[in-house]
Order: structure tokens, then C-alpha cells, then sequence
């Protein structure tokens, strides 16, 4: 079946699907942009040892597996930089093996240009452990995002020994453009 025009009730176009030359266009009252850009990626973390105490930490994604749609991962500073104005689904997950017991709190915070979002694992994350552990924090959100703003990944580690290891086969940083504005 081939469609050729769509009308609206009050019989203006509205729409034209495979026109004569095969193209798909947009007119009447209805608009369109010269393209959709709808940017996505995902990067995975390098092994990191010994997470320092009361420090806030910069999580090392530095392997780029896919990054699609015009924005930019730097591998050096660990940022993906937005290519359009927009909300943007942004989610992280960091596996670490010889968890300390002893942490009395753990913060895993998306860090945008705008503002931070935190997830916050409180005292209680140990209280089932009676030695160090494998564990996988996550943090994931709906942020807002200007062109060219940036985000990354940050950790925070109060109290506890500085042994445990960020696990680079199971840590990714991903995100994608939900709507543009």
C-alpha cells in the first residue's frame, strides 16, 4: 500500500509520506527540524585501586564503547559534553571488590554542569558484613542539560580503610537524550 498525502478533518495537509521523488516531509501546520539529533553513550571504567577516605573522587571511565550522536566523551577528564539542550537519562553503576566494612557512608553523584545528583548509601551499608565485600552502588537520573554542558561521575568515601578496588569489567557510565527543548 502506498500512502501519498495524510489529511487533517478540516481537510488541510498535514502530512506527506513518499512523495514523487520518495522524500518524507512535513507540511500545513505542522513543523520540522532539518535533523534529530539523539545522542547516546556508554564508557566503562579502568580498574581503580585503594578509594580514598573523605576525598571526592573522579570515576575513571576511560574505555568509550559506544558514543553516538554528536556529543563528546574525554577519556582524560573523564566528561561526556551534551551536543544539544535537553533532558538527558543518565545512570552509572561502579563494582568494587574488598569493600571496606568500616564506611559509615558512600555517595555515588552524577555531576553535571547545572547541578549534582546524589545517591546516598548511609551507615547502614555494612551492617550485614562482618568482612570486606563485592558490592555495586548505582546512581542514575533524569538531568537537565544545556548544549555543551558536561557530566560525569563522582565518588565519596567517609570513615572505613582505603582498600577497596573499582572492578572495570562491571562499572559503566552511560546516558542518552530523552527530549530536546
Amino acid at each position: 500500500i502506498k500512502v501519498s498525502s495524510l489529511k487533517a478533518k478540516d481537510g488541510t495537509a498535514g502530512i506527506s509520506i513518499a512523495d514523487s521523488t520518495g522524500d518524507v516531509s512535513l507540511s500545513g501546520s505542522l513543523s520540522a527540524t532539518s535533523s534529530i539529533i539523539r545522542p547516546a553513550f556508554l564508557v566503562q571504567a579502568q580498574a581503580m585501586s585503594n578509594l580514598p577516605n573523605d576525598t571526592t573522587t573522579d570515576v575513571q571511565y576511560v574505555t568509550v564503547i559506544k558514543n553516538e550522536g554528536g556529543g563528546t566523551y574525554n577519556t582524560g577528564t573523564y566528561t561526556y559534553t551534551a551536543p544539544a539542550s535537553g533532558l538527558y537519562y543518565i545512570s552509572a553503576a561502579l563494582t568494587y571488590s574488598g569493600f571496606p566494612n568500616n564506611v559509615t557512608d558512600f555517595r555515588v553523584q552524577i555531576v553535571t554542569s547545572n547541578r549534582s545528583y546524589e545517591q546516598r548509601y548511609a551507615k547502614y551499608i555494612n551492617a550485614e558484613h562482618s568482612s570486606n565485600y563485592t558490592v555495586t552502588f548505582r546512581n542514575s537520573t533524569l538531568a537537565d542539560m544545556d548544549s555543551g554542558n558536561t557530566v560525569k561521575i563522582q565518588v565519596y568515601q567517609q570513615a572505613g580503610s582505603s582498600q577497596g578496588d573499582l572492578n572495570d569489567t562491571n562499572s559503566y557510565f552511560s546516558g542518552f537524550l530523552v527530549c530536546n527543548y
